[in-house]
């Protein structure tokens, strides 16, 4: 299944480094070659995130609430993703991290979450636009479930927008990406017996990744 869903994916994007590739071989000076060559290391670098962003759909589509049982503390992990998510590609972006509330040890596949709100905060950083300055990243406890909340200032999504952006491989707007950020966090979500949320803001758009998933019983 992985096959026959990824290969009508990567084959324009490999036939488009392929062509590069002669283009380098070909080119008429070596300015037009250095030129080339640049174009050559982008498009393979956009191929390589598209796979392993199909590979990362389908190890999502994988999990299951009986599978994810793995213990850990949601509060550093919270803690480390602020860390390593406080640097990106748009300068003029910050991302912040609100701790809501004390969540605690809780089960769950911890490397699977930090995947899916990664997809998020760069699905923010894709689309928001020039006017996009911040995405902030809020956990809290509700009752019996778990919510992570990513919001941002910028363009936002139309209530047409907002179904198209679930369906798999649809781009709003022009975008070196996949497509497939929301697909993930999705999987994801319903992996752990949740769902996820999308909210048009004016501005902005907000994402609502709510979880179930249970703290593990007192010693």
């Amino acid at each position: 299944e992985f096959i026959s869903n990824s290969a009508p994916q990567l084959r324009t994007p490999i036939a488009v480094v392929l062509s590069l590739d002669h283009a380098v071989e070909s080119a008429p000076t070596s300015r037009d070659s250095q030129l080339r060559s640049r174009d050559l290391l982008d498009a393979a670098r956009e191929t390589a995130n598209l796979s392993q962003q199909l590979l990362l759909l389908e190890r999502a589509k994988t999990i299951s609430p009986s599978s994810a049982m793995a213990t850990f503390d949601l509060d550093a992990a919270f803690r480390t993703w602020e860390t390593e998510f406080a640097q990106n590609e748009r300068e003029d972006v910050k991302i912040r991290f609100v701790a809501d509330s004390v969540v605690g040890i809780v089960t769950g596949d911890e490397t699977m979450l930090r995947e899916a709100i990664r997809n998020l905060i760069d699905n923010s950083l894709r689309h928001g636009g020039e006017t996009l300055s911040q995405v902030v990243v809020e956990t809290r406890r509700n009752g019996k479930v778990i919510e992570i909340e990513i919001s941002d200032d910028g363009v936002g999504l139309s209530q047409e927008d907002l179904s198209a952006a679930r369906e798999r491989f649809r781009m709003i707007a022009p975008t070196s990406r996949s497509g497939l950020g929301i697909s993930i966090a999705e999987a994801v979500a319903h992996g752990h017996g949740g769902e996820l949320r999308l909210e048009s803001l004016s501005p902005g758009l907000r994402i609502r990744f709510i979880l179930p998933i249970a703290t593990p019983p007192a010693a």
